[in-house]
């Protein structure tokens, strides 16, 4: 009888210098493969090599499954960044000691992905245990895959609110555009849609580590027309945001810049995508989740977004606060 392939799965490298982590990574393997999916190891599989392990990512975009115990490891460091940064599906499963996560693991997983080990864990301290917790995991991954579909956002208020939601989840990047600048001007006094969207950014943005990444372009004469809007807090969000660039302990790579270009609002949250669009006379916003974009699409997406010309207000890597202070004038 043929095997039923349902997708891909490759389980993060690495096991020969962890007690028991051989047979853990075994478990693993045959945990997805009852479920009915490929699954490639590295050096497990007969030939391969960390070349071929990394092109399969890229290539395959599989669900990766990364297996934590104790001992630190720059090859899946690397592998985590790479899956994060093309917005692979990731399931993480934490050793645990005595039913408890170790102060070993817990430092191990916050230098691999603090963001991932706030958000999406679950643990595990023997093979029964990592078994179930692996098939528990995929199914579910599985059962919100076929549930999630692109939706139609025709009302303004309800971009905010799915655009909150996609920004909670976000593990490793957010690209916002705009034609006036939430960042730059905060939000409305008295809308709770725009109150709650700017605090949840502002909030991803103070509390991600050094892997994670925040672009924003925006439209300057659109944002620099509203800077004396009352109905806007300018001056909170001018102190929010000198406040946020110029912490010295903020590591997440941060690009602020205006454009006098026509832009295109969106919101991009790892994979998931939020755009508009015309149809006929009446403008649309879609939610396109990540379950049904193509990976490369996205990254060419964003590479021509990170290419649009502008004036550079901040960058982490130049990280002089001149740009915004002008700006503000």
């Amino acid at each position: 009888m043929e095997k039923l392939n349902i997708g891909n799965v490759c389980i993060s490298s690495v096991y020969s210098r962890e007690a028991s982590f051989k047979d853990y990574r075994y478990v693993a393997c045959k945990a997805a493969e009852d479920l009915g999916y490929d699954v490639y190891r590295n050096p497990e599989n007969i030939g391969a090599t960390q070349r071929e392990f990394e092109k399969l990512l890229e290539n395959k975009r599989p669900i990766f499954v990364l297996l934590v115990g104790q001992v630190n490891s720059k090859v899946v460091k690397d592998e985590c960044n790479m899956a994060l940064s093309l917005g692979l599906p990731i399931i993480t499963l934490l050793w645990t000691e005595n039913g408890k996560i170790t102060t070993a693991t817990k430092r191990l997983m916050n230098t691999i992905s603090k963001a991932t080990f706030e958000k999406d864990c679950s643990c595990f301290g023997n093979c029964e245990e990592l078994y179930k917790a692996i098939q528990k995991r995929l199914t579910a991954y599985e059962a919100e895959r076929m549930i999630t579909t692109a939706k139609f956002i025709p009302q303004h208020a309800q971009i905010y609110t799915t655009s909150e939601k996609i920004i909670n989840s976000a593990k490793k990047r957010i690209i916002l555009c705009q034609q006036t600048s939430s960042v730059m001007l905060g939000s409305r006094s008295g809308v709770k849609h725009e109150q709650e969207f700017y605090e949840k950014l502002i909030n991803w943005i103070k509390n991600a580590s050094k892997e994670m990444e925040f672009l924003h372009i925006f439209s300057y004469c659109e944002t620099k027309s509203e800077l004396h809007n009352t109905a806007y807090n300018c001056s909170k969000a001018k102190d929010e945001l000198l406040k946020i660039c110029s912490n010295k302990n903020n590591n997440i790579s941060l690009v602020i810049r205006s454009t006098n270009y026509s832009i295109m609002p969106c919101v991009i949250c790892d994979n998931n995508l939020i755009v508009p669009f015309k149809l006929g006379m009446q403008e649309y916003n879609m939610f396109l989740p990540h379950y049904i974009i193509d990976g490369s699409s996205i990254s060419r997406i964003v590479a021509d977004i990170q290419g649009i010309k502008g004036k550079l207000l901040f960058s982490s890597d130049s990280a002089t606060l001149m740009g915004i202070e002008d700006f503000y004038k």
